[in-house]
């Protein structure tokens, strides 16, 4: 059993068709036919994998599935069963990608198609696991925490990284 976002118990088959559908979403524009090509499978299949619980013909998510996910989608391991609207995280082949992230709209930020986590000591899980303890207000708290002392940080980078660009300018 998973939790949704008001903490209340969710079945993990529902919690992963709700995750396909974000994926679906985010990474195919809703469309279920893009979603079909990259996996290789007929639209019907998909539809039916996202039908709702109880509904004749619906199809199961198993391991297999989710490994054809995880793959298509280059998402990290486990990216199904992370809490709903987690963004989407790639794998990386060389151990470190610039992440592309979407533009905070209102304060809110809308997933993008990927992101690669570039963080070692901040894993996602850590987060993750942060969520759950916390619960949803306390989170959010922290999160803003996090966002303050991060930008705080990345200012000095960017300042270290203006001086090279003098230098180098100077230098030239």
């Amino acid at each position: 059993m998973v939790t949704n976002a008001n903490n209340q118990p969710m079945d993990m088959n529902e919690h992963r068709r709700l995750r396909i559908l974000e994926l679906r979403k985010w990474a195919c524009g809703d469309v279920t036919a893009r979603m079909a090509e990259k996996i290789r499978r007929t639209d019907s299949y998909v539809s039916r994998m996202l039908y709702e619980e109880g509904k004749e013909g619906k199809k199961r998510v198993g391991i297999k599935m989710i490994n054809l996910l995880e793959d298509a989608f280059n998402l990290c391991s486990g990216w199904l069963d992370l809490p709903l609207g987690t963004p989407i995280m790639a794998t990386s082949t060389d151990g470190f990608s610039p992440p592309h992230v979407a533009e905070p709209t209102n304060g809110v930020r809308t997933p993008p198609h990927q992101i690669i986590w570039p963080f070692n000591l901040l894993a996602y899980g850590r987060l993750t696991a942060l969520q759950r303890t916390l619960g949803p207000k306390r989170y959010h708290e922290a999160i803003k925490d996090l966002d303050r002392q991060l930008d705080i940080v990345l200012t000095k980078w960017e300042s270290e990284g203006e001086e090279l660009k003098k230098r180098a300018r100077a230098s030239a």
